[in-house]
């Protein structure tokens, strides 16, 4: 019987000592790993920083393009409202000409002066394309920031 509980006692010596070699391991992994885990989330959140700061900075220039832009089409506005600036556009002048003339000589080019209202029409329509322009300019910036920082 003795000799049965010395045989129990080492066996259960030997799992216990087992046991407590296997827990220092499992402990010793599970410290490297959260030390890579923490280290990689620290690199993480540092890419991430920049990449906001990237955009903030690709925002704060389009914003002030469109702010020079915009001041840019009031002057543009104001001078057509009171007359220091007129815009035209190419026009033809048909003149008839004798019968038998050469068409092919071409016609003279006149000009056409806008109307104000016009004019600003125009105007207007080129300030809502350029300010398209200038948005999606941004956007692709963006997108090529966020493509930089996800694959370098």
């Amino acid at each position: 019987m003795a000799i049965l509980l010395v045989a129990l006692t080492g066996f259960f010596c030997g799992e216990w000592h087992e046991s407590r070699a296997s827990n220092a391991q499992r402990q010793a992994a599970d410290s490297a790993a959260k030390l890579e885990l923490a280290t990689a989330t620290g690199r993480v959140r540092e890419v991430e920083r920049q990449l906001s700061q990237n955009i903030l900075n690709i925002d704060e220039a389009r914003t002030k393009e469109q702010d020079h832009a915009n001041a840019t089409i009031d002057s543009l506005r104001t001078d057509v409202r009171n007359g220091a600036l007129r815009l035209s556009i190419a026009t033809r002048a048909h003149d008839p000409g004798p019968v038998g003339a050469d068409p092919a000589a071409g016609d003279p080019e006149a000009r056409a002066e806008l109307l104000p209202s016009a004019a600003i029409a125009l105007i207007d329509l080129a300030a809502d394309a350029d300010s398209t322009v200038r948005a999606l300019n941004a956007c692709l910036d963006q997108y090529d920031a966020v493509r930089r920082a996800v694959n370098p």
